[in-house]
């Protein structure tokens, strides 16, 4: 809004020095509006003049734009890095809480099925194999809780 208001300006300025050099020479429009170059397209002339005063708001509304554009494209991009960064990390270390479960339960099932094929042939389940399915059971749970609360 800031850049077009100046444009705007310096649009009526530009028309003010076109209609002030269409008349007589140094009639009091020409003395207040000032010059309007068309081949650098900027005021020329005393720097009191509209056309002067308007030519320097124009400029000072595209510099404090383009200031902003790139502090403001600066810091988005910065702070859109930061965000990826940490949600790819977070997502990452969530995939790997996954994984845990995944193995735990795997491995669980493994032991429990070695365990009841036992029980089936009417053999004594070996107390290492209770003490690994029980260590696993364990495991399994404390990945759960930390998978669900990631």
């Amino acid at each position: 809004a800031l850049v077009s208001t100046g444009k705007a300006r310096a649009a009526v300025a530009k028309a003010f020095c076109a209609m002030s050099s269409d008349t007589v020479a140094a009639s009091p429009l020409q003395a207040q509006t000032g010059e309007w170059s068309t081949d650098d397209d900027v005021a020329t002339g005393p720097s009191p003049s509209y056309a002067h005063s308007m030519s320097a708001i124009d400029l000072q509304a595209e510099s404090r734009a383009n200031e902003f554009k790139v502090f403001a494209v600066d810091y988005f991009a910065q702070w859109q890095d930061t965000v990826t960064a940490r949600i790819a990390s977070d997502m990452k270390q969530t995939d790997q809480y996954r994984r845990d479960v995944d193995h735990y339960q795997a491995k669980v099932e493994s032991l429990t099925a070695q365990k009841k094929r036992q029980e089936e042939k009417k053999k004594p389940v070996k107390n290492d194999l209770l003490e690994k399915l029980k260590r696993n059971q364990e495991k399994l749970e404390e990945a759960d809780i930390v998978y669900e609360n990631a």
